[in-house]
């Protein structure tokens, strides 16, 4: 299964392992993404896939209890849901783009690609600019930037 990092800074997810996943259909889901629009302290993310399922994650956000300190908060997952992936969930629950990224790519570079293999795809970057908490940085190419976070490719821009 492909993990996408979340690229939340000084937020953690906790408490995973707490929750057991459960399997719904994408127009559900959909109803619930509709229904938490808009509220601040719940969240869902797209967070894994492979083949045959996309796996998202409903979590409520507690922040740090003490102001202006690290971690500014945490994600406590409520719910895990495997949805059955085809066309018509990839479309529903917006991640076709995520998808592409991950599986085709762009330039050469693909979502999940490590440090190593995009140097050999495409060679040594023109600058890199740290972002702050480790195995997160952009490098810096003549057309295009390739985030990392958690030490792998996560969003390609073009300059």
């Amino acid at each position: 299964m492909q993990r996408i990092p979340q690229g939340i800074v000084h937020v953690h997810f906790v408490n995973e392992r707490k929750v057991k996943p459960e399997t719904i259909d994408a127009r559900t889901l959909a109803a619930i993404k509709e229904d938490i629009a808009g509220k601040k302290e719940k969240y869902l993310s797209f967070m894994a896939f492979d083949k045959k399922t996309l796996v998202f994650w409903l979590s409520m956000f507690v922040p740090n209890p003490v102001p202006n300190k690290l971690p500014k908060g945490k994600y406590v997952p409520e719910h895990i849901y495997h949805v059955a992936r085809d066309a018509n969930a990839e479309e529903l629950l917006g991640v076709q783009d995520i998808l592409r990224f991950y599986e085709k790519g762009e330039y050469g570079i693909k979502g999940g690609m490590t440090l190593e293999e995009v140097h050999k795809q495409v060679g040594p970057e023109l600058e890199r600019h740290e972002l702050g908490p480790l195995g997160a940085f952009d490098l810096v190419y003549k057309d295009v930037v390739v985030r990392f976070i958690d030490d792998q490719v996560t969003a390609l821009k073009k300059r």
